[in-house]
């Protein structure tokens, strides 16, 4: 008896056959490592894009001082905002 596979479609009998080794073969192998590797890669962007970010806000709440310290000739509109929030003033 026949399988399934082998009807008239040859070019198809030959790719799925093809699938079916790089599945199994040295191939799988090289894709699970380029796989792991790109993995890695993109860990270290990550990490290297939130250690930039993590820096700018530090470096923001380093220069930052609190409305209540400032002098009022020092404070700006958003320090101002802040003030009538926290009193309540509309």
């Amino acid at each position: 008896s026949k399988r399934p596979d082998e009807g008239v479609d040859v070019p198809g009998r030959k790719r799925r056959r093809s699938r079916e080794r790089d599945r199994g073969g040295e191939d799988s192998i090289i894709s699970r490592q380029m796989k792991k590797m790109r993995t890695i890669k993109v860990r270290e962007l990550s990490d290297e894009l939130t250690k930039k970010k993590n820096r700018g806000r530090r470096d923001i709440m380093d220069n930052t001082v609190h409305w209540a310290e400032k002098a009022v000739t020092d404070m700006t509109e958003r320090d101002w905002r802040i003030f009538k929030e926290d009193f309540m003033i509309v």
